[in-house]
C-alpha cells in the first residue's frame, strides 16, 4: 500500500481523515489527562526513574497501536478483493508513522546518527 499525503486524497477521504485527527486528538488528550492524574495521585509513580516512566507510557501506547493493527486486519479481511495479512499492515503502519513523524528508516551503517559496530 502506498502512503498518500492529504493533498493526494479524494474529497470524501480528506473529510474522513480530518475527522480521524479529531478523534485521535480527543482520545489522546483524555489518556494524557488520565495518566497525568495517575502520576500525581498514585504513590507508586513517585519512585519511577526516567526509564520507568517512558517504559510505562510507551507500553500503553504500544498496546493501543497493536489493538489498532488488529482491528485494521479484521476490517481488511472483509474485503474480498484484498489479500491482506498482519505483516503487511504492520509495515504499512510503520511507513505511515515515518511519514507523519519525518523519522527516516535507519541505514545499515548508522542508527540515529550513531555508527553501528
Amino acid at each position: 500500500m502506498k502512503v498518500k499525503h492529504d493533498d493526494e486524497l479524494p474529497a470524501h477521504l480528506k473529510s474522513l481523515f480530518i475527522e480521524s485527527v479529531g478523534i485521535s486528538k480527543s482520545i489522546s488528550e483524555k489518556l494524557t489527562a488520565d495518566l497525568t492524574d495517575s502520576f500525581r495521585k498514585d504513590e507508586r509513580f513517585y519512585c519511577f526513574t526516567y526509564s520507568d516512566a517512558l517504559s510505562y507510557i510507551l507500553k500503553i501506547y504500544s498496546l493501543i497501536f497493536i489493538d489498532g493493527l488488529n482491528y485494521a486486519h479484521f476490517v481488511g479481511s472483509h474485503f474480498p478483493d484484498n489479500e491482506i495479512n498482519a505483516n503487511e499492515i504492520f509495515e504499512d503502519a510503520l511507513k505511515g508513522l515515518r511519514t507523519l513523524t519525518n523519522i527516516k528508516e535507519p541505514t545499515k551503517e548508522y542508527i540515529n546518527g550513531i555508527k553501528k559496530l
